[in-house]
């Protein structure tokens, strides 16, 4: 029995034991846990450097490290392009034999690309012994300086990019801003940043599917609007998120409406990343090579095919006679819409490819800006709704 000390579960209770012998399960599972925190560790580590990042790797130590006692780059490199250890014995055996080539021939391959280099010192160097009884000063040495090609990118979102125009006149600029308005409609709902915010939260964290057939989803809403400046908006937030679950999306083959999504057809408020290079050949936007980034509203599926759709409570006129097709197009233009809509669809297809072999012309079924406030189920035609980036445009 080791002297030390490990924690276990009995029931509901943490409680510390001394350490049992290496195969007991409640052993494996302590040691498991140590490996797997030091790899969280190691990766908070590498990612918090702002110019560079040096790791030093030691691999001519060949002892075998005992079950949870590896340091965190000896797993890193035990499974670094390796498929995955059937377990421990295996995963630390990998550490005995491992000669690092894995990680050598992964950037010599892609180290351009991805800014890593790397330079090796012998094992003979490491193994000589000074001579401590020369009279002879010890010649100290520099080590061979280490070039990383660098270059000074720029990740840029398309809220960035965006110069607002000097002029010109847009309903948006007559919205209301009264909270304590007596007449409560889509039309005289508060216009602000955190009007949009909060419905975005919403339509991020409800089940569309609740609100299939739904006539009053106030109690659906209530606990994302009593702590904002939309408390007391609570039926009116309710009627706007209900008709964008239940109004048909019409410019696809089949219509559908939001509320026949299930959890596992869609993704919400996806994050993405992606370089870029050249100009946006407009004069409002300048653009450097770099990386794009942003967050995607809504992706989902129907169909076979994928679409993405983007929340707007960009307010145009008092009725939903300001939301039909061409004025929401005209809306669009003026916020460069469709230019954020192909960043998007850019996204998309990138990381689409990983997932789906399919032609993107094939599996993509465009992308909808849906204008909250515009939205009316079964009203003819449709309003609140611009559909474009597939065969419809």
């Amino acid at each position: 029995m080791k002297d030390d000390l490990i924690p276990i579960q009995k029931g509901s209770t943490r409680v510390y034991v001394p350490a049992p012998e290496e195969d007991d399960p409640d052993y494996r599972r302590h040691c498991e846990e140590i490996d797997a925190e030091k790899m969280r560790q190691l990766y908070v580590a590498m990612t918090r450097a702002k110019d560079r990042l040096y790791i030093p790797v030691a691999l001519h130590f060949k002892k075998k490290p005992k079950i949870g006692e590896a340091s965190p780059m000896e797993l890193f490199l035990a499974r670094f392009n390796h498929p995955p250890a059937a377990n421990l014995e295996e995963l630390y055996q990998r550490i005995v034999e491992g000669d690092g080539k894995a990680l050598t021939d992964y950037i010599d391959k892609h180290g351009k690309e991805a800014h890593l280099g790397y330079t090796k010192t012998s094992e003979s160097q490491w193994n000589e012994k000074p001579n401590r009884h020369t009279d002879q000063p010890v010649l100290l040495v520099p080590p061979p300086s280490v070039t990383i090609p660098k270059k000074t990118v720029m990740a840029t979102s398309f809220s960035s990019l965006t110069v607002k125009q000097a002029g010109g006149f847009h309903p948006e600029s007559e919205a209301s801003h009264d909270l304590e308005n007596q007449e409560k409609s889509a039309h005289t709902l508060p216009a602000s940043a955190e009007t949009g915010i909060i419905f975005h939260t919403i339509l991020e964290k409800i089940s569309f599917h609740e609100w299939k057939g739904l006539k009053d989803g106030v109690e659906l809403v209530k606990p994302y609007v009593q702590d904002t400046s939309l408390k007391g908006w609570d039926d009116t937030v309710a009627e706007v998120i209900r008709n964008a679950m239940q109004t048909e999306l019409r410019d696809v083959d089949e219509g559908f409406c939001l509320a026949e999504l299930q959890p596992d057809q869609m993704y919400r408020e996806m994050p993405f990343l992606f370089p870029h290079e050249g100009t946006v050949a407009l004069e409002e936007f300048e653009m450097v090579p770099g990386f794009l980034k942003g967050v995607i509203d809504l992706i989902f599926t129907w169909k076979g095919k994928y679409f993405i759709a983007d929340w707007k409570t960009n307010r145009l006129g008092s009725s939903v006679d300001s939301y039909t097709r061409d004025k929401v197009g005209d809306s669009m233009w003026d916020h460069h819409y469709f230019l954020q809509g192909e960043i998007y669809a850019q996204a998309w297809k990138r990381y689409l490819k990983f997932i789906d072999q399919r032609p993107f012309e094939e599996c993509f079924g465009g992308i909808f800006y849906l204008y909250l406030r515009g939205l009316e189920p079964r009203r003819q035609p449709p309003t609140g709704i611009y559909h474009f980036g597939s065969n419809s445009r």
